[in-house]
């Protein structure tokens, strides 16, 4: 198994699973392939069943979703009308936990890849990422908060219940934010 030697498989819309958290260098027994494995996933994975413990490899070729009938995420509100990009993020690409339930942005006609939460990224901080931040959506965040673009960053470190989510579009590279709060 690869990732018993430090080897995650490769997720095209989540790059960095390690950085966001939703995979753990964390010794498991997988309950899908039964394997040991040194990393185990610990984001949101929706199935009737409540499943914990399982191995990247497991997420990455499809084997969990399909063995629970499972969803790592939803794509209800995305714009991509493309049945192997969808397949592609809710069954084989982990997710991340948010507020209430996990958004995935959408550029260019496919998923974006998830980069972190704001707060992953404070060394660098939001206002860095403000001039790629595609403006509708700093427009939609800010009016929804009722603040001036200005006061972004700094609403979200004062009033914690506020999270903000930074993808990035493959194609353009241009950044979108998603912003949950409770």
């Amino acid at each position: 198994m690869n990732d018993a030697k430090g080897i995650l498989p490769k997720f095209k819309y989540h790059t960095d699973p390690l950085k966001t958290g939703s995979i753990e260098l964390k010794e498991t027994d997988c309950p899908v392939c039964g394997k040991h494995s040194n990393y185990c996933y610990e984001g949101p994975f929706y199935s009737i069943e409540t499943v914990e413990g399982i191995c990247p490899n497991c997420i990455a070729d499809g084997s969990a979703a399909k063995k629970y009938n499972g969803e790592f995420t939803t794509t209800d509100e995305c714009d991509v009308d493309n049945d192997e990009y969808k397949d592609e993020l809710i069954h084989r690409t982990p997710s991340f936990y948010s507020v209430q339930q996990d958004h995935w942005m959408s550029h260019c006609g496919d998923y974006c890849e998830f980069i972190a939460k704001i707060g992953q990224v404070s060394n660098i901080g939001i206002n860095e990422f403000l001039k790629n931040i595609i403006s509708e959506d700093i427009e939609e965040v800010t009016k929804l908060l009722d603040i001036k673009k200005e006061e972004l960053e700094e609403f979200m470190k004062k009033n914690g219940y506020i999270e903000g989510y930074l993808f990035k579009c493959q194609k353009c590279g241009k950044m979108r934010l998603y912003v949950d709060f409770e």
